[in-house]
């Protein structure tokens, strides 16, 4: 691995990102014949009132372009761009290419969402593809607050085997740990497209089975990584030591059932951070919902999901990026206007996670697709 330094300015990292997209778009185009391919967009507007009195509306728009060169490769790319406290963003979140050997093995390069849990693998950008407005927070994208690794940059095996009561699928990662950056006063865990040369690196594996009859699917899955801070935090926290803060070590399972439009969404994982700086000390915590769905008619669902995360703090991991234990019990009303167009309304309280505190919000979302 080439280690780079890792104590960037704003300018250069704009600068990486947008020699990223130039690369990515140039490797596209020459992967390609043409531009023919199967071109999605997501986008979706949504208000909150926690007081109410004050509401915030913003958005966020997804495209998604995958393209089957032959009937060997495929190629994706998706761009997402929302509003954050600096202003609009544009992330490129996910781009490979991958290359069918059979059934049993597919390999794969790029930035994907990385093995962690059900949601994370089935639930990507676009909001229409969830019941609810949120994720669970503990699964959060890592630029919108999340401390877990949802997306790794590397290398991605995947495969099934199929059966007549259902089908086996594995999937294994390889790629870069996560960065750690200080941007001003707010730390940031990220692993971007600019971030491919790490020298530490992150392994995560799953392994699935889904039922034809009853309708199931069972996971187990495992990650782990050591994660390192850029030279301004490190320069901070660990001025005398070295730049590799933590190892992380992930272990879950999930498991999803369907029945007559009725679902049942679980997961739990527990999470082991160790500091390989300061106390040296190893927190464990327990991270986990239940999500339930309900028709009500034919095209208005309702959702009920309780998660939490909670578990000993004894270590600098959480003191650090500032998360800690929290509950939330969530209720949506999800209408679906037609197959591309869904209207969500959703009330949720419990303890954030971020002031460790109480709060209640109502939201409102109008999500949608667009399939070319």
């Amino acid at each position: 691995m080439i280690n780079t330094t890792r104590n960037q300015s704003s300018f250069s990292k704009n600068i990486n990102r947008f020699l990223s997209v130039i690369l990515c778009t140039i490797f596209f185009v020459f992967a390609t014949d043409s531009w023919s391919g199967n071109l999605v967009l997501y986008g979706d507007l949504t208000t909150n009132d926690t007081d109410q009195e004050n509401y915030d509306l913003h958005g966020s728009f997804d495209a998604l372009y995958a393209h089957k060169i032959d009937d060997s490769n495929l190629m994706l790319i998706e761009a997402v761009a929302e509003k954050s406290a600096h202003g609009t963003e544009v992330e490129l979140e996910r781009w490979w290419l991958k290359h069918q050997f059979s059934s049993q093995f597919n390999l794969a390069f790029g930035r994907f969402h990385s093995a962690i849990g059900y949601w994370n693998r089935a639930k990507h950008h676009g909001t229409i593809l969830q019941d609810t407005i949120d994720r669970p927070t503990f699964l959060e994208f890592e630029d919108k607050g999340g401390f877990l690794p949802m997306h790794i940059v590397g290398i991605n095996a995947s495969g099934k085997w199929l059966s007549k009561r259902g089908n086996w699928q594995y999937q294994l990662n390889l790629g870069n740990g996560q960065l750690i950056e200080k941007d001003g006063n707010e730390l940031e865990l990220e692993t971007q497209v600019d971030n491919v040369f790490h020298d530490e690196i992150q392994i995560g594996g799953r392994l699935t089975y889904k039922s034809n009859q009853p309708n199931y699917q069972f996971s187990l899955f495992a990650n782990t990584q050591k994660m390192v801070a850029d030279g301004r935090l490190q320069q901070l926290v660990n001025p005398e030591g070295g730049d590799t803060l933590f190892k992380q070590k992930i272990v879950g399972l999930d498991f999803v059932f369907l029945h007559n439009n009725f679902d049942t969404k679980l997961e739990y994982m527990k999470i082991s951070n160790e500091a390989l700086y300061g106390s040296g000390e190893t927190s464990n915590q327990h991270a986990g919902y239940l999500q339930l769905g309900m028709p009500v008619q034919r095209s208005l669902k309702l959702i009920y999901r309780y998660e939490s995360l909670s578990g000993s703090k004894v270590n600098e991991f959480y003191s650090l990026i500032e998360i800690n234990n929290y509950h939330r019990n969530l209720f949506a009303l999800r209408y679906d206007i037609n197959s591309d167009l869904a209207l969500k309304l959703q009330y949720s309280d419990g303890t954030s996670p971020y002031q460790s505190e109480s709060f209640d919000l109502i939201s409102l979302q109008l999500s949608y697709r667009i399939d070319h």
